[in-house]
């Protein structure tokens, strides 16, 4: 009982002093402790100066708790070392800014590098980077990724440059599950021509499951109206093979069909019909030989 009403009359007299006598009081028991040899401590911060090197050993962990910004200025290099695992928990903003700029000096002040140096990055292993609900940009003057296999996988898929190139050691494949849209003002396409051997096998292959169609519409220029349709071989003939049937129709027009050096020749496997709504003229500078079982005029 006594030594209750004792506590109660000594926290009656703390709580009646000032902060200056607090303060005071604080000093007082520190010096009497260490016998006055020991420099009065402060409770608001403390410093520390090394005027040389500093070094310290921790056989054991080593833990801090901060409650404030935990700041570190080097004017030299910088290296850390973690033989086990490393982790970076950020609850703000991560802000990692490298300029690359030259080590001129040393630390004893001999001339060392002048050219700016270069970033890496090297990981041991796989990595993964991931970017949840928001946006990944990477900008830089040149980019390069050298991998033994390369896949984009997404939702969409945007490739906006002034020009692009694709270069394949092997094949190069398209394949879209709806359709392929090419939308240009020129198309050049060049099959086994920069090659210094010739393919035994070479040009364009299709394979249609339905209807191919070309429209040609009148260009810009003289040279375009009316569009041509150019097959150009400077070697000779080219092949036309229809598998079952053919058939061309003119809807509104003529239809010419020009031979400049050479002869013209049909042939048909059964009757051949010519038909025309208005006059036929045959037209030859020299004999015209009709042969048949039968000839009928009319």
């Amino acid at each position: 009982m006594v030594s209750m009403l004792r506590r109660k009359r000594f926290v009656t007299q703390i709580t009646k002093l000032s902060e200056d006598e607090i303060q005071q009081r604080a000093e007082q028991a520190g010096r009497d402790a260490a016998n006055d040899q020991s420099e009065a401590g402060n409770l608001v911060a403390d410093h520390s100066s090394y005027a040389g090197n500093y070094t310290c050993e921790v056989h054991g962990d080593d833990c801090r708790q901060i409650d404030g910004d935990h700041v570190v200025n080097v004017e030299g290099d910088y290296f850390l070392k973690v033989t086990g695992n490393m982790h970076i928990e950020c609850g703000g903003g991560f802000f990692f800014g490298a300029e690359g700029a030259p080590k001129s000096a040393d630390k004893n002040g001999n001339d060392q590098d002048t050219d700016v140096q270069k970033h890496t990055l090297r990981f041991g292993s796989d990595v993964d980077v991931n970017v949840v609900g928001a946006k990944f940009a990477l900008q830089g003057s040149e980019m390069e990724l050298a991998a033994q296999s390369h896949k984009i996988a997404g939702g969409s898929y945007d490739n906006g440059c002034s020009n692009i190139s694709l270069g394949a050691g092997g094949d190069l494949i398209l394949s879209a599950t709806n359709s392929v849209s090419i939308v240009t003002t020129v198309l050049n396409e060049t099959i086994n021509m920069t090659s210094a051997v010739p393919a035994l096998k070479s040009g364009i292959f299709r394979q249609i499951r339905g209807s191919e169609e070309s429209f040609l519409i009148a260009g810009g220029g003289a040279s375009d109206n009316p569009p041509r349709y150019t097959i150009a071989n400077p070697s000779g003939a080219y092949t036309n093979t229809q598998g079952l049937g053919w058939t061309t129709t003119t809807a509104a027009g003529a239809a010419t069909l020009t031979a400049g050096a050479g002869l013209v020749a049909i042939t048909a496997g059964a009757a051949c019909t010519i038909k025309a709504a208005a006059a036929i003229g045959i037209t030859a500078e020299a004999n015209v030989t009709v042969v048949g079982a039968s000839i009928f005029l009319n």
